[in-house]
């Protein structure tokens, strides 16, 4: 089978590219699972995807193919890895394309010996980059999704100390044994929107399962054993990925670095329990609290809002400008029995001077 390029300015007419895509020294080839999405600050799009000899080891190890779906994973020898893994590519033109370079694996350390990368659709929030990613475990024959984050877009950490962000639901369920991200979420309301997809099916039984052995329904009859696959809805609070909780017994206090912004007002993501609270002071960089942005006149937010407009004594303003010094700014949160997700300075003073030296910095 020949693969073709094609394009379209309308999405109706398409015509045939004479010659195939390069994916730099891999040349026209590339593995299954790609996920494609545009980069609009470096203005090129992007392909999550698998390395042509992604699972090709340096050394093959005598197995039986009899025996097992895949060959076997051997810890502390890197030249014979063969998990799954998530490669990324880049192009300008969507015909030439960089050399696809690892960004995201199982480690030895904290994953298990059967775990392997499936797909990864990456998003940014603010300035951070995060991504969900399909995590296989071979010997249970299932998947879950976890949540991945980045500074730079290339260099990915697990969070949630590497537990589901998405979890399949277990037997009884249309998702029972699979679950899967395949693109962002969509902000509607109060909420995001994560599209995913699930199935009752193990991911290879079907495929393999007879003649490794194994018995299950799944590898007795594939067509006839009531397989399901769908998709499914899960949904989360706007920034709800992480949060910083204190308790009605003692008040906690988060400080952030000294950030910079041209912001009149800031906006709060917080939830409260009854009895609970939030307040805010806002200081420069030196510490010198803003007046009148103190802790005592902050009226404080005692319920549930993801865009909590902070006042001190009714009034939002902050203030701001280069010539008061306070494009700099220090917060520091005061949460009794609440949770803390995000915040965004909003309402922002033109500069006259957007371009300012080291020492104006």
């Amino acid at each position: 089978r020949q693969n073709q390029c094609v394009y379209s300015a309308d999405g109706i007419h398409w015509t045939t590219y004479d010659g195939l895509p390069q994916m730099g020294m891999a040349g026209p080839r590339l593995c299954d699972v790609t996920i494609l999405f545009y980069d609009d600050d470096a203005r090129e799009f992007v392909q999550n995807t698998r390395h042509i000899f992604m699972t090709a080891a340096a050394t093959r190890s005598q197995w039986d193919r009899d025996e097992s779906f895949a060959r076997p994973y051997e810890p502390d020898y890197f030249a014979s890895y063969n998990q799954r893994r998530v490669w990324q590519s880049r192009s300008a033109d969507f015909i030439h394309w960089s050399d696809p370079v690892l960004v995201a694996a199982c480690d030895e350390e904290e994953d298990n010996l059967d775990e392997s990368l499936y797909g990864m659709p990456q998003f940014k929030v603010g300035t951070v980059h995060l991504a969900t990613v399909g995590v296989f475990r071979a010997v249970d024959n299932e998947m879950d999704v976890q949540l991945l984050v980045s500074r730079d877009g290339l260099r990915w950490q697990r969070t949630m100390k590497r537990q589901p962000f998405l979890a399949p639901r277990g037997e009884g369920n249309w998702d029972a044994h699979m679950v899967s991200m395949t693109s962002p979420p969509i902000e509607v309301g109060d909420q995001l929107y994560f599209f995913h997809g699930g199935t009752n099916f193990h991911h290879d039984w079907w495929l393999v399962g007879a003649r490794e052995g194994i018995d299950h329904p799944e590898t007795i009859d594939p067509l006839g054993c009531g397989a399901g696959f769908g998709l499914g809805l899960a949904t989360l609070r706007k920034d709800g990925y992480a949060g910083l909780y204190a308790n009605q017994y003692r008040t906690g206090v988060i400080i952030t670095r000294p950030l910079i912004s041209m912001g009149t007002q800031l906006e709060v993501n917080a939830r409260c329990a009854p009895g609970g609270s939030v307040r805010v002071e806002v200081a420069d960089r030196f510490d010198q609290v803003a007046e009148p942005c103190n802790r005592d006149n902050c009226d404080p937010l005692t319920g549930d809002s993801v865009a909590h407009t902070v006042t001190w004594r009714g009034n939002p303003t902050i203030p701001t400008g280069r010539d008061q010094g306070m494009f700099w700014r220090k917060l520091k949160f005061y949460l009794h029995d609440a949770e803390l997700f995000s915040f965004r300075f909003k309402d922002l003073v033109e500069d006259q001077k957007q371009f300012k030296t080291e020492k104006e910095w």
